[in-house]
């Protein structure tokens, strides 16, 4: 570790202890403590920082040191208070502007391997042919496989005009090197709208990733173009996986939809003065047009804040999963040095009045005063406080069976797909035969002896460390055991042959289709958005779910 000259330390301390006053007195954080009880503790912090950076028995890294304890200092507030260094200052700007500047890959893990999900539209990586699927193995000569997945991000990113180098190995081909440019990166809020089955039926479908400071410019965009195409005659918005944003680009979503003057979401700090209402000011552009909010678990935050105000309000039927539950509100300061601190500063409440934050015990503040009781929405609906957003129309397409979420875990699904686009530049006319595609994913499966493992197949394993070791006479008689188990593994392909089929087929198209193709082609086989359509099209029943 590098050794730090004693000569830097008064000015580290000195910048530290400047963030520490930015923490605790910039922010109000002092208000409810004497100023010389805050002066108090930032000298013995900055005295005790300053003895281990001088004097420990190892040499210690300054800034590194300062990030640990101020990350762990945050730990003791709610898990979403975190400090951004200034390397990952981009993601600032993904959080308030949908944009950054990097190659322009989305990255994730499957199994141990880092690979491509998707690749931005103009980017640098685009250009350098980046496809999904593709395996990320080394960045700038240094192995990733044990990264952590921010730290891969991070190193994806950076200032326009710098490189990174590389290393992609690709199903099919032999490991390339690359070095790619930065450049700007633009994230769009809304990636796809367009009508399900045609626009002679009328039900028009706009996906939304994010809450950025362009997601109601986007939306309200999106269903001018819809009703340029043809007759409006229902909505389908769909916030599944997305995570969230800035609120208040919720609540212009919000406005686009909701009367003027209804309340869209109310927030609380720590100060009675502190409470504020989130109306919708202006006249609303959509008023009439019937509307299905699709959720799901990983729906979150600005999704929930939506999610909450169409229901409170009565204004469209909120379809899925109940949602993630993070009723908290963050705003994003700058700390010295181009560092930044994402801090919870209050809670937000549904019109009703209602929080839907799911993890209340784990924070240090005081507690919300909201119940867990019914509230109760315009149409008088009951609807429940806390754990999320429960939906109107309760749908759970999430089942898996344990061998696929152990091929999922191993991510096989995905590998096969590439190995699958590799193999075939173009689809077969007339697609994929469905059996013959699983049997050949099965023997490839066996082929490439995956670690994958069935909870059952865990079990035996831990029955197998437990027991022979001890008890050798006991092996011949679990032989039959395993037998069985393997056995069923093989079954389980033949029970669950047409979801394996229908996530095979999802990973494989994903691979010759734009982002555009890829939404249009998988609306007809998604189970809520189909429901939704029905629930669309039977107008006693969509008005009965939100006057029952």
């Amino acid at each position: 570790m590098m050794h730090i000259d004693t000569r830097h330390t008064h000015v580290l301390a000195g910048w530290i202890v400047a963030a520490l006053v930015g923490l605790l007195v910039g922010f109000g954080m002092a208000r409810s403590q004497t100023d010389a009880d805050v002066r108090k503790s930032i000298q013995i912090w900055s005295a005790a920082f300053e003895e281990v950076v001088n004097t420990y028995v190892d040499s210690v890294e300054a800034e590194s040191f300062m990030e640990v304890g101020l990350e762990a200092m945050l730990s003791e507030l709610d898990p979403y208070t975190t400090y951004i260094s200034e390397d990952d200052r981009a993601t600032v700007e993904v959080l308030t502007q949908g944009r950054y500047t990097g190659v322009g890959v989305e990255v994730d893990r499957r199994g141990h391997y880092v690979v491509v999900e998707s690749v931005v539209d103009g980017s640098k990586a685009e250009q350098h042919n980046f496809s999904i699927g593709d395996v990320i193995t080394h960045i700038d000569g240094e192995a990733v496989d044990t990264w952590p997945l921010n730290r891969v991000r991070g190193a994806l990113r950076g200032d326009s005009g710098t490189t990174v180098t590389l290393s992609v190995l690709r199903m099919g081909e032999t490991p390339a090197t690359v070095t790619v440019e930065r450049g700007p990166v633009e994230l769009v809020a809304v990636p796809y709208s367009g009508f399900i089955g045609g626009s002679r039926h009328g039900m028009g479908y706009v996906r939304m990733e994010r809450f950025t400071q362009q997601s109601a410019f986007e939306v309200q965009q999106a269903v001018e173009d819809l009703k340029r195409n043809a007759n409006l005659d229902g909505l389908v918005l769909d916030v599944r996986d997305n995570p969230g944003g800035l609120l208040e680009a919720a609540v212009d979503v919000g406005s686009l939809f909701l009367d003027r003057g209804q309340v869209v979401v109310s927030t609380k700090g720590r100060d009675e003065g502190s409470a504020r209402s989130y109306r919708n000011t202006n006249m609303p552009v959509y008023p009439d047009v019937p509307i299905v909010l699709l959720v799901n678990e990983r729906s979150a935050s600005a999704s929930e804040i939506l999610a909450g105000a169409l229901q409170d309000h009565d204004r469209g039927v909120v379809l899925g999963q109940t949602t993630f539950g993070k009723g908290l509100v963050q705003v994003i300061r700058s700390l010295p040095h181009g560092g930044s601190l994402k801090m919870t500063t209050a809670r937000y409440y549904t019109p009703s009045g209602r929080s839907i934050h799911a993890d209340e015990a784990s924070l240090k503040s005081r507690p919300s005063t909201t119940g867990s009781a019914s509230f109760t929405t315009d149409a008088g609906r009951a609807v429940q406080g806390r754990n999320g957003i429960e939906p109107d129309v309760p749908i759970d397409d999430t089942y898996a069976s344990p061998l696929e979420e152990a091929l999922l875990q191993e991510g096989a699904f995905f590998r096969f797909a590439s190995r699958v686009a590799r193999e075939y530049p173009r689809p077969p006319r007339g697609g994929w035969e469905r059996d013959s595609l699983l049997a050949e994913f099965q023997a490839w499966v066996d082929a490439e002896d995956l670690s994958y493992q069935t909870q059952a197949q865990h079990a035996m394993h831990r029955i197998d460390s437990l027991v022979v070791a001890d008890h050798p006479e006991a092996d011949a008689e679990l032989d039959d055991l395993r037998a069985a188990i393997d056995n069923s593994t093989t079954q389980q392909f033949e029970a669950h042959a047409d979801l394996l089929t229908a996530r095979l087929l999802s990973e494989i198209r994903s691979r010759y289709l734009t982002s555009r193709g890829y939404y249009a082609a998988t609306l007809a086989e998604d189970e809520m958005v189909q429901e939704a359509v029905s629930l669309l099209n039977d107008e006693r029943r969509y008005v009965t779910v939100l006057n029952p």
